[in-house]
């Protein structure tokens, strides 16, 4: 089931960008040199690769297929839907805090670390429901051609606005991240 393996995948780059960040947020909040770069390249990565790949697959071809086959993930698909839209809010509000950070320094650091903190508790509540609760609903009901159908769809990442693979972009932009981060993180300089 490639569908199934893209979605896995995408969640498992997604977490780890969500570990990079909950570091960064440590670093901060701990008064501690913190590489804004970084920060701001792992930002980037989850604000754009999200709302312009992953989610549209998930809100306008898997969910609907799942709901086509049962109507026991409506619930979830809605709670889901809307975490994707208040997701989109809430990395605005984390955006806003770390220009605040930047240009007003430490009196900002706690509502910075605080925005993070909750972006990432509730981006990981967000991908834990749907490992743990949805995919195993679509494994149940969907059936072999919806599985061809939505692996077809998911396989490709062309840039709506670009018309390109975007995904070499993003791909190139998280090995960036790693190569500018310094350890534990990536393989970057030390700080």
């Amino acid at each position: 089931m490639k569908a199934l393996s893209i979605l896995r995948q995408e969640h498992s780059a997604l977490t780890a960008v969500l570990h990079g960040l909950q570091f960064l947020a440590g670093q901060i909040e701990r008064g501690e040199k913190c590489d804004i770069r970084v920060l701001r390249a792992m930002l980037f990565y989850i604000d754009s690769f999200p709302d312009r790949f992953h989610h549209p697959k998930e809100d306008g071809y898997l969910f609907p297929t799942i709901q086509k086959r049962t109507g026991a993930a409506d619930a979830v698909i809605a709670k889901l839907e809307e975490e994707h839209h208040q997701g989109m809010l809430a990395i605005r509000v984390v955006e806003q805090r770390l220009l605040h950070y930047e240009e007003g320094g430490a009196a900002y650091a706690m509502p910075l670390v605080q925005s993070l903190h909750d972006y990432i508790e509730a981006y990981r509540r967000h991908i834990r429901t749907e490992e743990e609760v949805l995919l195993p609903i679509a494994e149940q009901v969907l059936l072999p051609e919806d599985w061809r159908e939505l692996g077809e769809v998911f396989s490709g990442h062309l840039d709506p606005l670009l018309g390109l693979d975007a995904r070499q972009g993003f791909d190139r932009l998280f090995t960036h991240i790693v190569n500018i981060a310094p350890p534990p993180l990536g393989v970057g300089p030390e700080a």
